[in-house]
C-alpha cells in the first residue's frame, strides 16, 4: 500500500507545506511507499524540499489517482475519498458562525458527511468541526511542530545583529513584529497597526513580514503613510528576520494554529496574542495571564508596555515559552503517523 500526501497548492512558506515535508520524510524513513500529489506549484516545492510532487486533480472533491491501492492523507481538508483529512484552515467566517447557522450550512465542509478520520491542529478547530457535524470519535488533535534546526536561540544569536542592521533598527530600539504567510484581514494586520500606533514612537520600531507588498487598504494608516512600518515580503527563511524582534505581536481575529508562535518562542521571543489563536493552547499556566480572550487594542498595548518595561517579567515569559515547547519532544510526524498507523484504510471498512 502506498501513502499519498495531497494538498491542492503546495508551498513551503505555509505551515501545511512544511508539515507535508516532515511527514513525507518520516514515511520514507520508516520504509513506507510514499508520494506527494498536488494540483499546483509542484516545481517550486521540489526546489525547496527535494520532494517531487505528481500532478493530479480533484473532481467534485474526489481525488483522482492512478493507483487505487492508496492510503490518502489529505492536507486540503476537502477530499471526500481521503482516509485522513488534515484540517489546517477552517476560515474566520466558519469559525465565527453560530452553532445553529453552522448546522444549517455545511456547504464549506466537504468532509462532514464522509467516514474519514480528521486530524485538527488545535481544539479551537475541533470545536468548529464538531459544530459542523463531524462526530467526536472521528477527530484527533495533534499540535504541529516547528523546524528545530531553523528556529532556535543559537540561530537568533547568529542572525540578530545583521538582521537589525538590514532593517535599520538601532540596538537600543525595541522592535515589535508581526509575521504571517497569508490573510492579513483574518490575522488582524489592521489591529497590529492600531496597537503599534499607541506605543511611543521614539522607543519602538515596527516590522511586518508577509505578502508581496502592503495592500492598498492599509496604505492610509498613519504608521504606513509615515514610513514607520518596516515591511519585507514573505520568504522561505523567516527565521532571519524573526531573529531581529524583541516581541512578536499576533492579534489575529482567528488562527487555527499559527506555526509562527512556537517558532518565535523557540528563538527566545515572547509572544503577545489571544485565545482565538490555536497555538495559545500549548502555552503553560504561567503564560495565561499574558493571553487576551480576544484581540482588543487596550489590553494588547498594556501588555506590551508591561513586558518591555519589566526585564524580570520579560525573562520569565521567555523561559515559560521554552518550557511550553515540550509538546514537541516527540516529533510531529511521529505523532501524526502514530494516529494514522492506528487506522484501517476505508477500503477495508
Amino acid at each position: 500500500m502506498k501513502y499519498v500526501l495531497f494538498r491542492s497548492r503546495l508551498s513551503i512558506t505555509s505551515g501545511a507545506g512544511q508539515l507535508i515535508k516532515l511527514q513525507a520524510h518520516e514515511l520514507k524513513k520508516q520504509n513506507h511507499a510514499c508520494q506527494v500529489y498536488c494540483e499546483k506549484k509542484r516545481f517550486k516545492f521540489f526546489l525547496s524540499t527535494g520532494l517531487w510532487a505528481r500532478k493530479t486533480r480533484l473532481k467534485s472533491n474526489i481525488l483522482v489517482l492512478p493507483d487505487k491501492d492508496s492510503f490518502i492523507i489529505d492536507h486540503s481538508g476537502v477530499v471526500k475519498n481521503a482516509d485522513v483529512n488534515f484540517v489546517h484552515n477552517v476560515g474566520q467566517g466558519r469559525a465565527q458562525l453560530t452553532e445553529e447557522n453552522l448546522a444549517n450550512d455545511l456547504t464549506d465542509n466537504a468532509i462532514a458527511d464522509t467516514k474519514s478520520h480528521v486530524i485538527a491542529n488545535s481544539f479551537l478547530v475541533k470545536k468548529v468541526l464538531r459544530n459542523e457535524g463531524v462526530a467526536e470519535e472521528r477527530i484527533s488533535v495533534v499540535y504541529p511542530s516547528y523546524d528545530k534546526e531553523r528556529f532556535n536561540v543559537d540561530k537568533r544569536i547568529v542572525f540578530r545583529e545583521d538582521a537589525r542592521k538590514k532593517l535599520g533598527v538601532a540596538p537600543d530600539i525595541k522592535l515589535i513584529g508581526y509575521i504571517t504567510s497569508g490573510n492579513f484581514k483574518k490575522r488582524g494586520l489592521d489591529l497590529f497597526l492600531d496597537i503599534c500606533g499607541q506605543l511611543p514612537q521614539s522607543e519602538y520600531a515596527f516590522f511586518l513580514l508577509g505578502g508581496d507588498s502592503i495592500p492598498d487598504e492599509y496604505q492610509s494608516h498613519e504608521l504606513v503613510r509615515s514610513g514607520q512600518l518596516i515591511h519585507k515580503p514573505k520568504c522561505s527563511h523567516p527565521e532571519f528576520w524573526l531573529s531581529a524582534l524583541d516581541l512578536f505581536v499576533y492579534p489575529a481575529r482567528f488562527e487555527e494554529f499559527g506555526m509562527v508562535i512556537p517558532e518565535a518562542l523557540a528563538m527566545g521571543i515572547p509572544v503577545v496574542t489571544s485565545r482565538l489563536v490555536g497555538a495559545s493552547e500549548i502555552l503553560l499556566d504561567d503564560y495565561q495571564q499574558f493571553l487576551m480572550e480576544t484581540p482588543a487594542l487596550t489590553p494588547f498595548v498594556e501588555t506590551i508596555k508591561r513586558l518591555m518595561s519589566d526585564q524580570g517579567c520579560y525573562q520569565k515569559l521567555q523561559q515559560c515559552g521554552f518550557e511550553s515547547l515540550r509538546y514537541t519532544d516527540q516529533d510531529y510526524s511521529q505523532r501524526t503517523l502514530s494516529v494514522i498507523g492506528s487506522l484501517r484504510p476505508l477500503s477495508e471498512s
